[in-house]
């Protein structure tokens, strides 16, 4: 194995989790602002990559790290839709008037 290729695959790595991070935190805050407090109140409205990959180990850490050394090259993806009434998920209550919609 080429050191070369590890340090390559070390960069990408950290790219892709930084990028994934920044796209779901967005996601979520999208929603919180929305009206839906329930990606809000797992904890996604982060930059902090811990969330994330205690959310969706498989997407962020195993298929990109399997996928770069089989293929030579990184994918994966940040996040289930959250449901509720899962063990270990967040639920928001629903409310009455529903999420805010965009007015136009």
């Amino acid at each position: 194995m080429d050191p070369q290729f590890l340090i390559l695959g070390l960069i990408w790595y950290i790219v892709f989790l930084f990028s994934t991070t920044c796209h779901e935190g967005a996601h979520a805050l999208a929603a919180k602002w929305g009206g839906d407090p329930t990606a809000s109140h797992g904890g996604q409205v982060s930059l902090n990559p811990l969330p994330h990959i205690r959310r969706e180990p498989l997407g962020t850490v195993v298929v990109p790290i399997v996928s770069y050394f089989w293929m030579h090259w990184m994918i994966g993806w940040g996040q289930r839709p959250l449901r509720s009434g899962l063990a270990g998920e967040a639920s928001a209550p629903r409310c009455v008037d529903g999420p805010r919609r965009a007015s136009g």
